[in-house]
Parts: structure tokens; sequence; C-alpha cells
């Protein structure tokens, strides 16, 4: 993935030189976060068990040389409901790469779909990973 990262920074520069390259991968190569590359920790899937192994995982991820990674909040596989999907954000407020996904099959993962009380809370956790914008892109 390294090279596959490198071409896609050189067309960018080439192209636009002005913008920010940035680069969602499955897989990971020592380096590639100089260049702007990020990785997910997979397919995981929409449970409390998931949700609890997550940061662990992510840290592990940081500790192997992959500084940028996230994961899909809230699951990939499977239903999540309010509650779950509101403190999976909470979590990932703090996350390097913050990312909602799911299987197209889900419900999707918007916050007004899970009800008033679970669109607050995430509105204030989105609020709130607003505010730490800065200081992901001044340590990024």
């Amino acid at each position: 993935f390294w090279y596959w990262n490198v071409a896609q920074n050189d067309a960018l520069k080439a192209t636009s030189p002005d913008k920010r390259f940035f680069s969602l991968n499955r897989a990971w190569s020592p380096g590639m976060a100089r260049i702007g590359a990020a990785v997910w920790t997979g397919d995981v899937n929409a449970d409390w068990q998931d949700l609890a192994d997550t940061p662990a995982m992510m840290l592990n991820w940081v500790l192997g040389g992959a500084p940028y990674v996230g994961c899909d909040i809230g699951g990939f596989n499977g239903e999540t409901n309010g509650p779950h999907l509101t403190r999976w954000l909470q979590v990932g407020v703090f996350m390097p790469v913050m990312r909602v996904h799911s299987v197209i099959w889900a419900l999707p993962h918007f916050p007004w779909n899970f009800g008033e009380a679970a669109a607050s809370a995430i509105r204030k956790t989105l609020q709130l990973r607003y505010r730490l914008v800065p200081y992901h892109y001044s340590l990024a």
C-alpha cells in the first residue's frame, strides 16, 4: 500500500499542489502517515464488546506505527441503537480519524434515526469534536 499511496500523493501534487493529501486504507505500511495516509481497524460488529475492544486495538495500531487510525463508529456489521451509537461516537471524538460507517442494509447511522435523546447527545458530542479539530490538525 505504500507505493499506491505514493502514487496517489504524486498525482494530487501534480494536479492540485495546494491540496492536502489524505487516503483511508484497509492495510498499512510503516511510513504512510508522513504522506497523509490513514488506516481503519476493519469491519467491527455493532455490539458492546467490539466497542469496548476498539480503543485498545487502535492503540496497538498507533504503537505499530499507524498514528492516523479510525474504526467503523457504530459498528459495521449488524444493527446499532441510540445508546450504543451515542456511546461509540463519544469514544470516537478522541480518535485520530472519526468515521461512521456500516453495511448498506443497516439503518443509516444518522443521529435523527435514533430519537431525540440520542440526537441531542450526539449533537453535543459532535460539537466537542469540532472544538478539538485544531488539536487534531496541529498534532497531525
